[in-house]
């Protein structure tokens, strides 16, 4: 029988004399036939976060020379990262971009206080609005022909829709009541021919929803070799006034789910996240704007009020797991250390929930991203804002995972007339440009790319990490 050894030296001599790029199954293969090579033969500890295309640290228990040779002897390919530097978990392989493939579209709606077009044109502070309260025998539904969409864009699709009348995320965390809210409904998709009105019967359920307290969601769905994408909703989450549905509905390209983003955060989060329009446009048209080929399907996901602490517990867990897409912003710890001057104690517990929160994303197979605490006027924020950021910076190093934010404290402190007069909140030019910053550190991180190239061969001088 073959040693364990032995085997793995094998297949590293079939990489080794290959040519051209393996598939993505055999670099996993490979980098864990080398893995298991050193650690076989230099004794080396590893520990891998995320074995492909990420940061992999060795700490050796033989010399560094051993395990050098072992790598220089197999060639090996950069997928074994041993210094990427301060941005490893930037580093994607092959995210797609997610255009909107519905704006302008053929739309149809079973009844309209506003129009159906207001649902996907680029003005998101117009939404269509139904002229009555949905019921189980008599839903109401907003459809798209997308028949005109070439076949192989509108397979695996993400519908992202969003309500700008409930300003929380989720309502009933903050006693709050909805306002015209779909509370349950189904998406579905039809195969019937396009060009005319929208099939009567005949569709197939792509996903079901019900009991729903959110102003915004994101599914992903698999429509192929359908023309027509619908929102039927049978049962509403509203008020006193605001028992019809409205909302915008975006239907985005979708050969992978990395790609969508949502913002958990605070008041400052939901005001400046918002998917109501401003001279400057949404986070996904800045994105737009300066790559083209992109428009990332987004959820808005601040709660007033909220600190770090809130985002601890199995409630947070289960909103992960709503959310199909991979980025997962986190701007919190205003609330947190909006208090008292020089409180230590308000810092440390921020870093400690903090720790938790990033653990959760990541358990959750998603990636955190983080911006700096933004400076306000506040006693407590100008006495604890500093030390608190260090804890982000800490956060950074102990979590290379994490894609680093916008820098919010520069951006206030060097223009403070955008913060408004409650010393907190930033003023509607503040907003945006709190959201323009987001959007331009993202797009300088790489993640709107579309893709990434294979990368070189290691240099010569490739180090081994302690």
């Amino acid at each position: 029988m073959m040693s364990h050894r032995a085997s793995t030296r094998r297949n590293f001599r079939l990489f080794q004399y290959g040519n051209g790029w393996p598939l993505a199954s055999d670099l996993r293969s490979y980098n864990q036939s080398m893995l298991d090579y050193i650690r076989c033969v230099c004794h080396v500890r590893y520990r891998a976060m995320n074995a492909f295309a990420s940061r992999v640290r060795y700490q050796s228990t033989c010399s560094s020379g051993c395990a050098r040779k072992a790598l220089a002897r197999f060639a090996l390919p950069v997928l074994i990262l041993a210094e990427v530097g301060s941005h490893a978990g930037q580093l994607q392989a092959q995210t797609p971009p997610n255009p909107v493939i519905s704006r302008n579209m053929p739309v149809f709606a079973s009844d309209n206080a506003s129009e159906a077009r207001y649902a996907n044109d680029s003005a998101y502070a117009t939404e269509w609005r139904s002229s009555r309260t949905p019921s189980t025998s008599a839903p109401v539904w907003i459809a798209y022909d997308l028949s005109s969409v070439a076949a192989s864009r509108r397979q695996i699709v993400l519908v992202n829709w969003s309500n700008q009348a409930t300003f929380p995320y989720d309502h009933t965390q903050n006693a709050g009541v909805g306002y015209n809210l779909p509370g349950s409904y189904t998406i579905e998709c039809s195969a019937s021919a396009g060009g005319g009105s929208p099939p009567s019967s005949g569709w197939t359920v792509l996903a079901t929803v019900s009991g729903n307290t959110f102003h915004s969601r994101t599914h992903q769905a698999n429509m192929s070799g359908c023309n027509w994408i619908q929102m039927k909703v049978t049962v509403v989450d509203g008020s006193s006034g605001n028992s019809d549905v409205s909302m915008n509905l975006d239907i985005h390209e979708a050969t992978n789910t990395t790609f969508p983003i949502i913002f958990y955060g605070d008041s400052i989060t939901a005001m400046s996240m918002s998917l109501d329009d401003s001279p400057v446009g949404v986070f996904g048209q800045l994105v737009n704007a300066s790559r083209p080929a992109a428009f990332p399907a987004q959820q808005n996901a601040g709660q007033g009020g909220w600190g770090s602490a809130d985002f601890t517990g199995a409630r947070f867990d289960n909103w992960l797991a709503l959310f199909p897409g991979k980025y997962v912003g986190l701007s919190l710890g205003t609330n947190d250390i909006n208090g008292g001057a020089n409180d230590t104690n308000a810092v440390n517990a921020f870093y400690t929930n903090m720790v938790v929160v990033v653990q959760k994303v990541l358990a959750a197979g998603k990636i955190p991203m983080i911006p700096k605490i933004p400076w306000a006027r506040t006693t407590g924020i100008q006495s604890n804002g500093p030390a608190a950021n260090a804890k982000i910076d800490q956060l950074y190093a102990q979590f290379p995972q994490i894609i680093r934010g916008p820098d919010l404290w520069t951006l206030f402190i060097n223009n403070q007339g955008l913060i408004s007069g409650d010393n907190l909140h930033p003023t509607a030019q503040g907003s945006d440009e709190y959201r323009k910053l987001w959007a331009s550190t993202l797009v300088a991180a790489k993640i709107f790319d579309g893709s990434v190239a294979p990368p070189p061969l290691p240099p010569a001088n490739l180090r081994i990490l302690h």
